[in-house]
């Protein structure tokens, strides 16, 4: 079995993406942003531009994340 059971009897399955829920005025928007001519190409479905955009995100407050440690943020 791929998954590991956590709590009353759900399972955690790691080899398979989570679904997560998100705010309908947020999806909305990326969906506007997505529909736009300059983005077609670039994003092709909300789960890339959502994937990209936390992916940066991370990458992003991973290298200020130590900076913001050393000065008590």
């Amino acid at each position: 079995m791929a998954g590991k059971r956590e709590g009353r009897g759900s399972v955690v399955n790691r080899d398979r993406g989570s679904v997560v829920k998100i705010d309908s005025s947020l999806l909305e928007k990326v969906d506007e942003f997505i529909q736009k001519e300059e983005n077609r190409l670039k994003f092709v479905n909300k789960k890339q531009l959502i994937d990209i955009a936390v992916y940066e995100y991370l990458r992003k407050n991973q290298k200020t994340g130590k900076n913001a440690k050393k000065r008590g943020v």
